[in-house]
């Protein structure tokens, strides 16, 4: 069941271009503007996001998003579980939560000998383009009648992310 139903269709704009980043570097990923709730976590469970210079937002929700996105099957509806709430801007995606749901993380440019690319356990590929040197997908928030007729591909687990479970034991 989606949480935030628009009124009509018309409220996201299909020709619109999303870019969210994919972000090596980033151990839990936040939902933007380009993706589209479909639920918070219950009980409600809030993580704080700290980044540059030790600037921290406090008290994000948790919850599942989904976007429309194309492959070389056509458009699917991705879902992504246990990311943190923000609504502005675009999305910040995890390559390591990604990675361990199976999801192949290649963000390497094609001049590097990289495929700039995921690949999901269905097989399909998502591509990803490099602007300013950093991995982009392109994304945006999925229609109602999109959720009913496009395939579903889970992206991330939907158990508590806890990112310290690959830290090194040294």
């Amino acid at each position: 069941m989606i949480t935030n139903e628009p009124s009509d269709d018309n409220k996201y704009d299909q020709d619109r271009n999303y870019s969210s980043l994919v972000d090596r570097g980033a151990n839990g990923s936040i939902a933007g503007n380009d993706l589209r709730l479909i639920t918070h976590e219950y009980p409600e469970r809030t993580i704080t996001i700290q980044g540059i210079d030790n600037h921290t937002v406090p008290d994000l929700r948790i919850g599942t998003y989904g976007a429309a996105a194309r492959t070389q099957y056509g458009n699917v509806i991705l879902i992504f579980n246990q990311y943190a709430q923000d609504g502005h801007g675009n999305s910040i995606h995890s390559a390591l939560q990604l990675e361990d749901n199976d999801i192949k993380v290649d963000d390497r440019p094609l001049t590097l000998g990289g495929t700039q690319s995921l690949v999901t356990a269905e097989g399909y590929t998502i591509p990803l383009n490099f602007n300013n040197g950093l991995a982009h997908m392109n994304l945006r928030p999925f229609t109602n009648d999109e959720w009913i007729t496009l395939p579903h591909v889970t992206m991330t687990r939907n158990l508590a992310w806890t990112p310290h479970q690959y830290d090194s034991s040294n």
